[in-house]
């Protein structure tokens, strides 16, 4: 009888995630990060990735909001102070190519990145919501990583840009733990247009940069005071350098702060 229920389940989730012409899959991670490599407790955002095919969309679920209610028009003051997060950008994949938006400044910063993961399939089995995951790891950017994907739920994707697993991945974290990803929950909600669901705000003042220069840019304007950040700006689609630049490096040292797993790996 219990494998009969198994088996109903498993089917029940297979119509579930077979996507249909007008639905995406829209699922829920919980995102725990430690600001910084001292810290002792974590800080956790409710994450937000939509699925349609080889695209996917994946946010913060308050800057989601947010977008959608300013981008109709919405939004009042009530909104922008209750949903503002730190996390702001918005990774938009189509197949192995992975367009990567954050909003700082008075400015939105975008690059492009090739996705071209080669994952190591490893020993290991644990039970994650009820679905039957397998472990993986593999090194992107300076860091390991160790995921936990299911084939349950026959999805190429992943939180943050993780992909390319026979599966869902349900978790994922890098081996000091400063940066996990768990699966929450998962929806059909009627399909949106992925490359359209970050809102921006203006293209007049969107910078396009290749990735390296925007980490650059990012764990700069991220470890400036409030003073010097209302300065730092851009003109022209290019970067305004500040002064102090030496001291910035070293503050960066003595100080690393994790936004999101690359910053804190800038020289």
């Amino acid at each position: 009888m219990l494998r009969l229920f198994s088996l109903i389940l498993i089917f029940n989730y297979s119509l579930l995630f077979s996507q249909v012409e007008q639905e995406v899959t829209s699922i829920a991670y919980l995102h725990s990060y430690k600001l910084t490599d001292a810290s002792e407790s974590y800080r956790q955002v409710n994450m937000n990735l939509q699925i349609f095919g080889n695209e996917s969309s994946f946010q913060s679920y308050n800057q989601r909001v947010l977008d959608t209610l300013i981008r109709d028009k919405q939004a009042v003051d009530a909104d922008i102070s209750r949903l503002t997060t730190d996390l702001k950008y918005h990774i938009y994949i189509n197949g192995k190519s992975a367009v990567f938006t954050d909003r700082f400044t008075s400015a939105e910063y975008q690059y492009v990145e090739k996705l071209d993961y080669e994952w190591e399939l490893l020993d290991g089995q644990k039970i994650i919501k009820g679905f039957k995951c397998y472990k993986a790891r593999i090194f992107y950017d300076g860091r390991e990583w160790v995921a936990w994907y299911t084939p349950e739920i026959p999805l190429n994707a992943g939180p943050y840009k993780f992909k390319g697993l026979p599966g869902l991945i349900m978790r994922v974290a890098d081996k000091d733990e400063l940066f996990i990803y768990e699966y929450a929950a998962s929806k059909m909600r009627n399909k949106t247009d992925l490359k359209k669901f970050f809102y921006v705000y203006g293209f007049d003042n969107l910078v396009k940069v290749e990735k390296d220069l925007y980490l650059k840019t990012r764990k700069l304007y991220k470890n400036l005071s409030s003073d010097e950040q209302l300065n730092f700006n851009r003109k022209g689609g290019k970067l305004i350098r500040i002064g102090e630049e030496n001291r910035m490096r070293r503050k960066f040292i003595e100080k690393p702060n994790h936004i999101f797993p690359e910053i804190d790996k800038v020289k």
